[in-house]
């Protein structure tokens, strides 16, 4: 991971953890709180792979990103 990768996947459970203190009941409500710290992350990372015009993602953590999802 390089320091942006670092920094989204902060960015992401900050997030999360801080919208966390409203208290959540539930699975549902954690799992919905969770994609959104996760959302922020990914808008925060939209908008700067548009300023910057390429991709902040590493070939090699797109790759593990693949195998994450291939062994759930």
């Amino acid at each position: 991971m390089d320091s942006i990768e670092v920094i989204l996947t902060d960015l992401s459970e900050e997030s999360g953890k801080r919208l966390a203190q409203k208290k959540p009941k539930g699975l549902e409500e954690n799992k919905k709180i969770a994609r959104q710290g996760g959302k922020i992350a990914k808008i925060t990372r939209d908008n700067l792979e548009e300023a910057l015009g390429e991709s902040v993602i590493t070939k090699s953590y797109k790759i593990i990103s693949i195998l994450m999802i291939i062994s759930k």
